[in-house]
């Protein structure tokens, strides 16, 4: 019983993984991102760029309406 439970368990898991990445597939065919990173140094370099500067500016006007915390 227990070995079956932890199949089941264990094709769950698996299950879940493929839902993510076919949400995460469709994502990317819909929005064709040509490049993405977390490097934050490489994030502050784009961010300090003027062709960036609406998406920064965006960013902010956001940030207040929502009521988040923004260091400035």
């Amino acid at each position: 019983m227990n070995i079956l439970l932890n199949n089941i368990s264990v094709i769950s898991h698996q299950l879940e993984k493929i839902f993510t990445y076919h949400v995460i597939c469709q994502a990317m065919e819909q929005f064709k991102p040509i490049d993405a990173t977390t490097n934050p140094s490489l994030i502050l370099a784009a961010a300090n760029q003027k062709k960036y500067a609406h998406l920064i500016d965006k960013a902010v006007q956001y940030g207040k309406k929502s009521g988040s915390y923004i260091i400035v």
